[in-house]
């Protein structure tokens, strides 16, 4: 909205157009036109990059007007759309994620919708749909409500899920995440999360970071995120800090042998005995243990 992309850009959009769209050509099977003419291959661009706003002074990808709304109807003829990025778009006037969702390409392999504080709604089971989505990160969207939906575990391409600093409640439902074999980063910091973590995060062999701080979760922390015997051994960050996680640190903790980063202060009743991890945990950098009854030895 408030934007005059016809008259900025007047010409063929994917030639010469702004920075931000990206087009590929798909290749047609030869035909004859009509009878006697030569054959030959036609090509047609279509749109498989979108990219809008002002993300830093060094990126120019066009900016968002102040009143910008979504388009459903331009975003459903977007059917080979591959990645779609929207940075501080949809600031002023609300914009619910459920018709977005619903109008996304199943083509789509990256969803990213940054800084976006009228973004609001629900993430629907439909979401399920986008099967070939590696990145989904809905950031700093406080508006957005509602649980992640058991469904996201259909979206079994998926390597980065970050839904941070939003208002999302409810449990972690394990059917989300059990079947994400190929997850590298979870990051669901910053919203009300509450409820146990799912034991189906240790089967994640692929995992490299799990950062599910400055919520609400409790009950024990599973030993099988820790290494050994499987569980996600690939591990470089783990972040439990500022829940109310009970039961202390499993000692399978210590035999993550790629840490770097262990947080699991802020946590007023973990209590319990450090694990002795300095031996196999050798590339541990930084330990938090702040404010959660830990005790033990820190050579």
């Amino acid at each position: 909205g408030g934007v005059p992309w016809r008259a900025l850009h007047p010409h063929n959009l994917c030639l010469y157009g702004p920075h931000g769209l990206a087009c590929e050509a798909e290749e047609k099977e030869k035909e004859k036109e009509t009878e006697g003419k030569r054959s030959s291959n036609r090509r047609r661009l279509h749109v498989v990059e979108l990219s809008l706003g002002w993300v830093s002074d060094s990126d120019n990808a066009a900016a968002c007007g102040r009143s910008a709304a979504l388009d459903v109807a331009a975003l459903r003829r977007l059917r080979y759309l591959r990645k779609l990025m929207l940075y501080r778009c949809f600031v002023h006037a609300q914009v619910d994620i459920r018709p977005l969702l619903a109008a996304a390409s199943d083509t789509l392999a990256h969803l990213v919708l940054m800084d976006n504080p009228a973004l609001t709604g629900v993430l629907p089971g439909s979401i399920g749909r986008l099967t070939r989505l590696q990145r989904l990160v809905v950031l700093r969207s406080p508006l957005l409500r509602g649980p992640i939906p058991p469904e996201m575990g259909r979206l079994w391409r998926l390597e980065e899920v970050v839904l941070s600093e939003n208002g999302l409640t409810g449990t972690l439902p394990p059917p989300a995440f059990a079947s994400l074999q190929a997850l590298k980063i979870l990051d669901l910091h910053g919203n009300s999360f509450h409820g146990s973590l799912p034991e189906e995060l240790g089967g994640l062999e692929s995992l490299r970071k799990l950062d599910v701080s400055w919520n609400g979760l409790s009950g024990p922390i599973p030993p099988g995120i820790g290494g050994g015997g499987g569980g996600a051994a690939q591990l470089e960050l783990l972040d439990l800090s500022h829940n109310r996680f009970t039961g202390g640190v499993p000692a399978s903790l210590g035999r993550l042998a790629n840490l770097r980063v262990l947080e699991v202060g802020h946590n007023p009743d973990l209590g319990g005995e450090l694990p002795d991890m300095w031996r196999e945990a050798m590339r541990l950098r930084r330990l938090s243990i702040a404010s959660s009854g830990l005790g033990g030895r820190i050579p």
